[in-house]
C-alpha cells in the first residue's frame, strides 16, 4: 500500500516574515525615487560660544569725604561729566539750616524787588525767561509722578540755570539802583557763612557717574594686574571696602567710571580655547538687548584655577552697577552659509553636492564653525567655483 503524502502546511510566522520584507523593499523604494530638498548657499554669520561666570572689573575712581553731615546731589546717575564739574554740595558736621534760610530770605527779597520794578514793563526777554522756568516745574512734577528719578535730577540742574540766567537778567537792568546793592550785600554776608559749611566737589576726570558702592571698588583696572582666582574670589566675598572707609570716617561719595575701557574677568577652574588678541562677542545676563565686543589679552593662572581678561571699549550702558554676573561669551564667524543637513561625506572628505541642471556635483569644503542647524564653510578644491546663491542638496 502506497504512503501518504505528508501535506507543507506554512506556518503564520512566514507571513509576518514575508510582510516584513515587502515593506522594507517599499520604503527603500519610496527612499530612492523621493525627491531631495534643494536650498541656497547664502552669505551669513555664526556665533559660536560658551557661557562663563565672571565679574566685571571697572576703571573707577572712588570720592570719600570726611566729617559729612548732608548730601547734596547735582547730577543724575550714569550721567556723563567732565573733569571738575560739580557734582555733589556736601554740608560739614554741625551745619544749620538756619545758615541757608537766611540766604535763600534775601535772595527771595532781591527777587521780588527785582521783579516789582519790572512790573509795568512789557520785555520779551523776561518773558522767555519767565517761561522756561515753567516748563522745567512742570516737567519736574511730571517726571516725579512718573517715578523718573534721574530725569527729576535733569531737570532740576536746567531750572537752576534758568533761574540763574532770570537773575542775572534782571540784576543787569538795575545795576546802579542802591537798595539793591544793599541787598546784594547782604546775600553776600549770608553766603559766607554758609561757605563755611558747604562745600561743592567736582569730578577728578572725565567719565560716567555711579552712586552705587558694593565694597569691592578696590577691585578695579589700576590693582587687578597679577591678581588670582582665589584673590578675586576672596574680594568679592568679602565685600568691605566701603565699611571699612565708614569705620574711618569717611563717606562715599561717587565713582567716575571710565566708560571707555573695562573688563570682563572670567573665573574658571579648567583651561579655554580663546586666542589672544581675538575679538569675541560677549552678551551678559540679563541684558541680552547689549552685545559687546571683548578682545582676549590673557590669563593668570594658580594651579587649575584661571582668571581670564576680555577688554571692553564700548561704553557699558545700563551695565554700569553690575559686578558678578554671567555672560555667554563667543567668536562670531562670517562666511558661506549652509544648513548642516547640506554637508555630505565623499571618500572621508566632508563637502556639498552642487546642482546644475539637475546634475549633483561633490564640492569639498572646510567647515570653518558650526552649530545645531548651520554652519559657515570655504571651498576646499574640486571643480568650479562655491558661490552664494549656488543650489545644494539639502537632505531628503
Amino acid at each position: 500500500m502506497a504512503k501518504a503524502r505528508a501535506r507543507f502546511r506554512i506556518r503564520p510566522r512566514f507571513f509576518v516574515f514575508l510582510f516584513i520584507v515587502i515593506f522594507l523593499i517599499g520604503m527603500g523604494i519610496r527612499y530612492a525615487i523621493r525627491p531631495y530638498q534643494q536650498v541656497e548657499i547664502q552669505w551669513g554669520g555664526l556665533t559660536i560660544g560658551r557661557v562663563e561666570q565672571g565679574t566685571i572689573v571697572w576703571n573707577e575712581t572712588l570720592s570719600v569725604n570726611k566729617d559729612t553731615g548732608k548730601i547734596n546731589y547735582l547730577v543724575a546717575e550714569g550721567e556723563s561729566v567732565e573733569a571738575e564739574d560739580p557734582l555733589v554740595q556736601v554740608y560739614r558736621v554741625g551745619y544749620s539750616d538756619t545758615y541757608v534760610n537766611n540766604v535763600l530770605e534775601i535772595q527771595q527779597n532781591i527777587l521780588t524787588y527785582l521783579l516789582d520794578r519790572m512790573s509795568d514793563q512789557v520785555d520779551p526777554q523776561l518773558t522767555l525767561l519767565q517761561n522756561e522756568i515753567a516748563v522745567q516745574v512742570k516737567e519736574i512734577s511730571a517726571c516725579q509722578l512718573a517715578g523718573k528719578t534721574s530725569d527729576v535730577l535733569w531737570r532740576e540742574a536746567r531750572l537752576r540755570q534758568a533761574l540763574l540766567d532770570r537773575r542775572t537778567y534782571l540784576v543787569e537792568q538795575a545795576q546802579n539802583d542802591p537798595y539793591l546793592q544793599r541787598l546784594l550785600q547782604q546775600e553776600q554776608e549770608a553766603l559766607a557763612n554758609v561757605s563755611d559749611y558747604i562745600s561743592s566737589i567736582g569730578a577728578p576726570s572725565a567719565g560716567l557717574v555711579s552712586f552705587y558702592f558694593d565694597g569691592c571698588e578696590e577691585l578695579n583696572l589700576s590693582t587687578l594686574q597679577g591678581k588670582t582666582y582665589s584673590q578675586i574670589k576672596e574680594i568679592l566675598k568679602a565685600a568691605d571696602g566701603i565699611k571699612k572707609l565708614q569705620q574711618q570716617g569717611y563717606t562715599p561719595l561717587f565713582k567716575i567710571i571710565d566708560g571707555n575701557r573695562w573688563v570682563y574677568a572670567v573665573l574658571a577652574t579648567s583651561a579655554r580655547s580663546y586666542q589672544v588678541d581675538q575679538m569675541y562677542e560677549i552678551v551678559f545676563e540679563g541684558y541680552s538687548d547689549y552685545v559687546f565686543l571683548g578682545k582676549y589679552t590673557g590669563e593668570v593662572v594658580d594651579n587649575n584655577q584661571r582668571v581670564l581678561l576680555f577688554d571692553i571699549t564700548q561704553p557699558p550702558g545700563a551695565l554700569l552697577n553690575a559686578r558678578e554676573i554671567g555672560a555667554s561669551i563667543g567668536k562670531y564667524y562670517e562666511g558661506l552659509k549652509v544648513p548642516v543637513a547640506a554637508l555630505k561625506k565623499q571618500g572621508g572628505q566632508t563637502g556639498v553636492l552642487r546642482i546644475d541642471d539637475g546634475k549633483k556635483t561633490f564640492m569639498p569644503v572646510t567647515v570653518i564653525a558650526q552649530d545645531a542647524g548651520y554652519a559657515i564653510v570655504e571651498q576646499a578644491g574640486g571643480d568650479g567655483v562655491l558661490e552664494v546663491g549656488m543650489q545644494v542638496v539639502g537632505g531628503r
